[in-house]
């Protein structure tokens, strides 16, 4: 097959790229929900769990793009959570948020031409930049951010504490921190998934 099959084989999605695309999107939803969960026992341990999800989500993402191979699946991926995220009543700011880091993702990717380890570092950061997203109407529609909650059965003396516990000094540090834990997981993820990025030939 010449080099010039192989570049048009690429292009076309596969019921294999697809079947990867599921299935590392629900490894990411299970992970992340799994644990975020428990930060409805507290503000404190809600900021917690999602800072650790973002470390913990960088593996499954990370193994994702060691099979990426051209463009469209990181966007189908993000989709996919996306959807789930808008269903279970995620603001549709960060939904938008997520999609829109996709295409960033989808551009860095192919401008590396789906072959650097330290792409995928930075396409991760990048997709962490999401986890800011659920938080975003906070700046702006911070009354109906808490009426909403305590309207979808939430306790309202949690909503309280949480009203008081995430000030804007608090909100900044943590978009902050979500970029920075971005980075470590990306790293974290690297050197534990060496092995797996070497065997797809990823330089």
């Amino acid at each position: 097959m010449s080099d010039h099959d192989q570049r048009r084989l690429t292009l076309a999605m596969s019921g294999r790229d697809l079947m990867t695309i599921g299935i590392f999107a629900a490894i990411y939803l299970v992970l992340y929900y799994g644990i975020t969960m428990f930060g409805f026992l507290n503000p404190v341990m809600m900021i917690a769990t999602l800072g650790l999800s973002v470390v913990v989500g960088a593996i499954p993402f990370m193994l994702f793009l060691a099979r990426v191979k051209h463009a469209g699946m990181v966007f189908l991926f993000t989709l996919i959570v996306a959807l789930v995220c808008l269903v279970l009543g995620f603001p549709p700011v960060a939904v938008v948020l997520l999609i829109a880091l996709s295409v960033v993702i989808e551009v860095i990717q192919a401008v590396t031409g789906y072959r650097s380890r330290w792409a995928g570092v930075i396409s991760y950061i990048v997709f962490a930049v999401w986890y800011a997203g659920p938080l975003l109407p906070l700046y702006y529609d911070r009354a109906g951010y808490f009426s909403s909650m305590v309207a979808n059965g939430r306790d309202e003396a949690y909503t309280r504490r949480l009203d008081e516990f995430l000030s804007t000094g608090v909100l900044v540090g943590y978009d902050v921190g979500v970029v920075v834990l971005g980075l470590v997981g990306g790293v974290i993820a690297l050197n534990l998934l060496r092995k797996n990025f070497e065997r797809a030939g990823l330089a």
